[in-house]
């Protein structure tokens, strides 16, 4: 898809703020911007505040509002508020305009819950299930989920295969845990909990179909785009993902190759891609 000439300038000027170091004295400026836009003049100085803590009181959590009557709660004032300005400031998980309101979402990857909360806000009627595998992003999770009946947060970890795996993080980022089999891992430390696939978790939600499917699995999209989708990408209206090739090469690749055979679209933001499978009305 090519982007009308306003679009890719104004995408191409977001991305020279957010991360080229020539422009990184308009980032904070632009944030807040997107914090008034997004939040309203009370949550956005409360974010301001959170973003303008010194050093030694970076690691305090805070609280956040996000409109009725809701938090979302961060752990620290680094690693948790990136999140959450990508993910509630930016809105790097949806495309302009999504059509019909989407009424079942999956939300695999969902770390602390900014972005389940982000579509439980923008889509009120929707159903969300959200799947997290790592203990303390998923604690955190059910604390920012606990006032939204709509989210159903669940311990596991999205996988190409069923039974249990390993949650590793050889960066030591919040954000940066993996999943894989004993085998597939050379450390033995880290997490034991169960893997599920996608076959798997779409009947477990009793979803009809899938209106968006967010994936942020670290890597773990190589496998599950190379062991094949044809059981369950039909049933995906729209699917946004992070392909982390730095991590594991290969995951475009597979993903491309396990999509090509649908009609579809792609989208590109920020941090992800989108998909819109064009053979669903």
């Amino acid at each position: 898809m090519k982007p009308n000439a306003p679009s890719a300038w104004r995408a191409a000027w977001r991305e020279r703020i957010l991360f080229h170091e020539r422009y990184r004295f308009l980032r904070l400026p632009y944030l807040f911007y997107r914090a008034l836009l997004a939040l309203g003049p009370t949550s956005a100085f409360t974010y301001l505040r959170a973003k303008l803590r010194r050093k030694h009181r970076s690691a305090e959590p805070v609280c956040i509002p996000v409109g009725r009557g809701l938090n979302v709660s961060l752990r620290d004032c680094h690693t948790d508020l990136a999140i959450f300005e990508q993910v509630m400031l930016l809105g790097d998980l949806l495309p302009g305009k999504t059509g019909a309101q989407p009424a079942y979402i999956i939300d695999a990857g969902a770390h602390i819950g900014c972005s389940s909360v982000y579509y439980a806000l923008k889509f009120p009627d929707a159903r969300i299930l959200a799947i997290e595998a790592e203990g303390s992003n998923y604690r955190q999770l059910c604390r920012n989920a606990a006032d939204i009946p709509a989210i159903r947060p669940l311990h596991a970890a999205v996988f190409h295969r069923s039974g249990h795996v390993v949650v590793t993080n050889p960066g030591d980022q919040p954000w940066g845990f993996q999943v894989g089999g004993a085998e597939d891992l050379t450390t033995d430390h880290g997490q034991t909990i169960r893997a599920m696939t996608l076959d798997e978790l779409i009947s477990l939600s009793g979803f009809p179909h899938i209106d968006v499917l967010k994936l942020d699995i670290e890597g773990a999209e190589r496998e599950i785009f190379a062991a094949g989708g044809q059981s369950w990408l039909p049933l995906v209206r729209l699917i946004t993902i992070e392909l982390h090739d730095r991590i594991k090469p290969g995951c475009t690749q597979s993903f491309e190759q396990a999509v090509c055979g649908m009609p579809h679209e792609l989208i590109k933001t920020l941090n992800n891609v989108i998909w819109i499978n064009r053979s669903v009305p």
